[in-house]
This record gives structure tokens, C-alpha cells and sequence, in this order.
């Protein structure tokens, strides 16, 4: 589609009586998103979110409006669709925010003519409506009953499994460290002497590559780390969706309600603070940015 797009602009360059105007009459807000993703995707190392929340934009409703239709109006129906379909206000919010984005390139980089402020009339209409919100942010914990349960659930199925859930817990617990980052940790990378370790490509708002940090670790997520078998230049060499997914399914087992395995970096977190540690001497181990 963006190649179709591109000949397009080519036949108008070669001034065929077309203002620039009418060079969008036949484009499809789906073909701003599939040129947007051929041009980006891979130059900004998108996080799968995006990419997948912007793949299911192009296949939707919203992906069929021509370009020169899409106004404050239109959007604000989708949003209000979405809505009574069930999606959450944040969910929804996202769509906005992602079509933006798709749309950022049009004036600048692409030379093309639109008017961005559909999506913050857009927005600032559904916010005022309390129709779309920001993601609240989750302070669930898991209970000691929980973890107990975890832990004894674990120590059973683990023997017929590839993936030492029960360490990976553990290992969580202890390092605050996020279930993608910990299958992510090398050997070559720990610095025992230290207490230290390299994570690499921690999570950031704008660097999804390439942003390696030190990370302090505490005795006991380091006596985890040399009690596993060497077999890899990996730690944990597992897939991290595959953690995550055995994860969910003991929890459905045990009919423990409402916990993800990233509620575990919030515990992590929390015990730093009870043993002691200051704001700055958590965030050595966490590697928040904002304390």
C-alpha cells in the first residue's frame, strides 16, 4: 500500500492538475498506518504493543476511512464504538494516540497535507466525556499465602518442566527484575565481585535498544544466579512469554485472582524499602529513572 501511495505522488509531482489535496482522496487511514510501519518499524525498534495495537488499527473500522474524511467526529465515534464493545478507556486512548503517531509523518516527512489537531480535539472531547483515560497505575501485591502457594505449586510442576518456575520467581523476588529482562541476563555479564550485573535493553519510554544498565543485586539474587546450570551463555535462557504464560496458568490452577508476574517486580521493590534501603539505593537495583 505504500508503494501505491508513493506512484500516486508521483503522477500528482508530475502535476497532472491534482492539487495536493486531492493526492489523498483515495487514501485509507490503514495505508497511513502501513506506511508508517514500512518506513519505521524497524529504524525505531518499536515494542510489540505498538506494533501490534497498530496492526489491529489498520484492520478495523477506523482503517477503511479515507484520509479526507477523517475528522474530530469520526474519531470520537470510534472511540464511543470501542467503547460499547467493551474496550477499556485506556485501551481506547491508546488507539488515539497510536493514530497520531501514524499520522506524525504526513506534514513533515511526507510532504503531505493534514490537520493534527483531529486527535487532540479528539482526545480533550473524551477526556472531558470520561470516555478514554490513562492506564491506572497497579500496586497489587501478592500475599504470603500467594507466594506460598506459588512456591509449593512450583516445586511439584517444575519437575516435569523445561523452565525452573520456582527459581524464576525466586530470582524475581530478589532482583526486581522484569520476566523479558531476566531471560535476557549473560553470564559474561555479572560482575560477582561487585554484586553487579548488566541489563540489557532496559525498558525506556523512547530507547527500546541498546539501553544497558548496571544493576545492583542482592546476595541472595546472586546465589540464585550461580546455582543454575551453566548450559548457555544465558542465565535463564527461556522464552519470556512462555515464563509469563506458565505464570498465569498456576495462578489459574490455585485461583489466585488478579496477578501478573511483573506484580512481582512491585513486591521486589517494596522489600527493598522494608530492609532498609534509601530511595536512591532502590533504584540502583529497580533502575527506575523517575524515583
Amino acid at each position: 500500500m505504500a508503494e501505491n501511495w508513493s506512484r500516486k505522488r508521483e503522477t500528482e509531482i508530475k502535476g497532472e492538475g491534482s492539487t495536493r489535496k486531492l493526492a489523498l482522496k483515495d487514501i485509507t487511514v490503514g495505508d497511513v498506518i502501513h506506511r508508517y510501519r514500512a518506513e519505521y518499524e524497524q529504524l525505531s525498534g518499536w515494542a510489540r504493543s505498538k506494533r501490534e495495537h497498530l496492526r489491529f488499527l489498520a484492520k478495523h473500522d477506523i482503517g477503511r476511512v479515507k484520509v479526507q474524511d477523517l475528522t474530530s467526529q469520526v474519531l470520537i465515534d470510534h472511540v464511543r464504538t470501542r467503547r460499547q464493545a467493551g474496550t477499556g478507556p485506556s485501551t481506547v486512548m491508546n488507539d488515539i494516540t497510536w493514530l497520531k503517531a501514524a499520522f506524525s509523518p504526513m506534514n513533515v516527512a511526507w510532504d503531505l497535507p493534514f490537520d493534527m489537531t483531529v486527535f487532540e480535539d479528539a482526545l480533550q472531547f473524551s477526556r472531558d466525556q470520561k470516555l478514554v483515560r490513562r492506564s491506572r497505575r497497579r500496586t497489587r501485591r501478592p500475599t504470603k499465602d500467594e507466594l506460598s502457594r506459588l512456591d509449593k505449586y512450583f516445586a511439584q510442576s517444575d519437575q516435569n518442566a523445561m523452565i525452573p518456575m520456582q527459581e524464576c520467581v525466586k530470582f524475581a523476588l530478589e532482583s526486581s527484575r522484569r520476566q523479558a529482562e531476566i531471560t535476557r541476563l549473560r553470564w559474561d555479564d555479572l560482575i560477582e565481585k561487585d554484586l553487579v550485573i548488566v541489563v540489557r535493553d532496559v525498558k525506556h519510554p523512547r530507547t527500546k535498544k541498546g539501553n544497558d544498565l548496571e544493576s545492583k543485586l542482592t546476595p541472595e539474587a546472586l546465589e540464585i544466579i550461580k546455582r543454575q546450570p551453566r548450559t548457555s551463555e544465558l542465565i535463564f535462557p527461556y522464552n519470556p512469554k512462555s515464563v509469563g504464560a506458565r505464570f498465569t496458568r498456576a495462578c489459574r490452577i490455585l485461583g489466585i485472582q488478579d496477578l501478573r508476574f511483573h506484580d512481582l517486580r512491585h513486591e521486589a521493590t517494596s522489600r527493598l524499602f522494608e530492609r532498609g534501603y534509601a530511595i536512591h539505593e532502590v533504584a540502583a537495583f529497580t533502575l527506575h529513572l523517575d524515583w
